[in-house]
């Protein structure tokens, strides 16, 4: 059965937070110690970039150890590239961080039991991982919203702006934060506030979204493209039809006419 608590004492509660860096603040907010997250896109986007970037500040600050479960590529060169190579961090975390290459549900289960077992967990991918609607609820229920108080973070295929799959769809619509990674650049969606992208790579970013960099990523205004001048239309050329040689008879009279004073004084 489930724990029930009044107003006063859900007034009274502590909770502890996790001081993260001001860019992580603006985009997933002021968070708890333990909590469900989905990352998803499409390959190619950096998803597997702002995975590491994520975990390294999670580890960094919560100073804590983390399992990362690398169901799609284990612990080959791909994942050593990635970890040491790319973000170098066997100097930044040491030995915080372990890969594992596979773990059946039951295995996971009682691995995350363990008294000493580590605070942040990374399931990659959640397809692969063939867990069901059931066993994620479960891990939720006893490693989050108890005393165990994990993090556990679900790496996810896309299916447009949206996981792919049922079981990923339902991790999304269910967990803490959400968090889609698009042309280097990713959209969270986070109960905790923030709500900001994060720019995974800038340079980057804005090389993959060109000129809709400032609009689709932060939402400004588009400047619209000015209008091309039309060219001015030439004036007419006006021929005159006045004669150009000396004036006629009837013309020098009509002149003299009008020079001679009409009344003698």
């Amino acid at each position: 059965m489930g724990k029930t608590i009044g107003l006063l004492q859900l007034s009274q509660k502590v909770y502890d937070i996790v001081e993260l860096s001001e860019k992580f603040k603006h985009s997933i907010g002021l968070i708890e110690s333990s909590f469900d997250a989905i990352i998803y896109g499409d390959s190619g986007n950096g998803k597997s970039s702002y995975t590491v970037e994520f975990m390294t500040e999670l580890v960094e600050k919560i100073d804590c150890r983390c399992e990362y479960v690398a169901y799609e590529e284990g612990a080959g060169l791909t994942m050593q590239n990635l970890m040491i190579g790319r973000n170098n961090l066997l100097e930044r975390l040491g030995n915080k961080v372990q890969i594992t290459d596979h773990l059946t549900y039951d295995e996971l289960y009682k691995k995350m039991s363990r008294k000493q077992s580590p605070r942040i967990w990374i399931i990659d991918s959640i397809q692969l991982a063939q867990f069901t609607d059931a066993q994620v609820v479960k891990l939720k229920r006893e490693f989050i919203n108890q005393r165990k108080k994990k993090i556990i973070i679900y790496i996810s295929w896309s299916d447009g702006q949206k996981p792919k799959g049922s079981v990923a769809k339902a991790i999304e619509y269910n967990c803490n934060i959400k968090m889609r990674v698009e042309k280097l650049v990713m959209f969270p969606k986070s109960r905790y506030g923030g709500n900001k992208p994060f720019v995974i790579w800038e340079e980057g970013a804005k090389l993959m979204w060109g000129e809709d960099y400032n609009h689709k990523v932060f939402g400004e205004k588009k400047k619209p493209k000015p209008k091309p001048k039309k060219p001015k239309k030439p004036k007419p050329l006006h021929l005159s039809t006045e004669p150009t040689t000396e004036p006629t008879t009837a013309t020098k009279i009509q002149i003299a006419v009008a020079e001679k004073p009409l009344f003698k004084n």
